[in-house]
């Protein structure tokens, strides 16, 4: 593993499918998530535990061997799909720190495993504030898509948005921007209604951006979803995450 720390525990990739809510697409997105099995104890352990607990240079190290197992994956694997793709990755707080360092270590890899950068899309977290507008820049400048992660948690309040994205936006006027709504505001759906009808004014005002609702557990929030127009939807009620392999593939970008 990336961090001496946690040289006894393994990761594995697993994915969970992202569905369009209201419009037809011509790919197929979907999340990696990563899953930590301590060797030592024989079971998982808490993804957000290790990350949390790590210094941020280790968060940029750990960042890099997760990316570099996804573009292993995918260089695999994608020559099978029979949509185009899109995969989404988060960034933890190291990587956004020392962005120039992670940018130059993540196109290294791009170019080992001839993956193209425009189906790569990089999740900022909600737990940085620094250089997020640096690091969004930079990203879509090589090529890369960006979301927002958790809006509404951390420093991604949705009315600080302007902060980190619309002066983006307005410099990249042609390119798609995910902003993904935090699971928290959608398991409460109904107690959350004033927050959705701002997500859905700013996606009113700025049409390059997508918004994702995240932890969508039952069809009533999922009808909701739509009645408001999010763009696209990701949770349990729709797929639960599973092992990114071969079986996976086959079941869900293969025969479908």
């Amino acid at each position: 593993m990336a961090s001496k720390n946690f040289l006894d525990n393994k990761l594995f990739l697993y994915s969970q499918r992202i569905f369009s809510l209201n419009s037809s697409y011509n790919y197929v997105y979907f999340e990696f998530l990563s899953r930590f099995y301590d060797n030592k104890n024989k079971k998982f352990i808490s993804s957000e535990k290790i990350f949390n607990n790590l210094p941020d240079e280790d968060l940029l190290l750990l960042d890099i061997e997760i990316f570099k197992n996804a573009f292993n994956s995918l260089s695999n694997y994608s020559k099978f799909f029979k949509k185009n793709y899109v995969a989404f990755l988060n960034v933890s707080r190291g990587s956004i720190i020392y962005y120039n360092d992670f940018l130059k270590k993540l196109n290294k890899l791009q170019r080992i495993y001839s993956i193209p950068s425009k189906n790569m899309l990089l999740e900022v977290t909600e737990n940085c504030n620094k250089n997020v507008s640096f690091f969004l820049e930079r990203c879509l400048n090589e090529g890369y898509q960006v979301a927002l992660d958790d809006i509404g948690k951390g420093f991604f309040n949705i009315n600080n948005l302007k902060k980190y994205v619309f002066n983006v936006i307005f410099e990249f006027p042609y390119k798609d921007f995910f902003i993904k709504i935090d699971k928290s505001y959608t398991k409460d759906f109904f107690k959350y209604t004033d927050f959705f009808n701002l997500a859905k004014n700013v996606k009113l005002s700025y049409s390059s951006i997508n918004l994702v609702a995240e932890g969508i557990e039952n069809k009533l929030v999922l009808d909701s979803l739509k009645y408001y127009n999010i763009d696209f939807g990701q949770g349990f009620y729709l797929e639960k995450p599973q092992e990114f392999n071969f079986n996976y593939i086959n079941k869900h970008f293969i025969k479908s």
